[in-house]
Parts: structure tokens; sequence; C-alpha cells
């Protein structure tokens, strides 16, 4: 069931431009905010036995399809 959440762009012929992994549990995606210059994906890492998922904030850029993450733990 366990799966990472993979985006990608995708031109106005069908074909692909960037995909890009974003290292968050598909399951446990909690917010999407889309933006001009890049996309904010919030949620957690894929769960690990006996340890708690690591909240984290992805944001991908729109135009490279580079990924940015950053852990909401202090």
């Amino acid at each position: 069931l366990g799966g990472e959440l993979v985006v990608a762009r995708i031109d106005t012929k069908g074909n692909v431009l960037w995909t890009a992994r974003t290292g968050i549990d598909r399951f446990s995606l909690q917010q999407i905010l889309p933006g001009n210059d890049a996309c904010a994906f919030v949620g957690t890492r894929p769960p690990i036995p006996n340890k708690l998922g690591e909240p984290l904030v992805v944001l991908v850029n729109n135009v490279t399809g580079k990924v940015t993450t950053e852990t909401l733990w202090r």
C-alpha cells in the first residue's frame, strides 16, 4: 500500500517535461499550495516501523521540477 507522491509537468501535447519525487507518503499528503513559481506539498515521509513519520514541506519548481525539502521538526 505504501508509495511516494510523485508529481509531473506535462505539455499541451501530452509529453512529460519533468517528474519529481517528493519524499512524501502518498496517503499522508495534507496540503497542496499552488504558486506561480513553485508548488508546495505538506505531508509526512513514508512510515518506518516504531517511529513517527517526519513532517515535511516540499517545494517543487514549476519550470525545472527541482525539489527542495524542509523538515517541520525543529
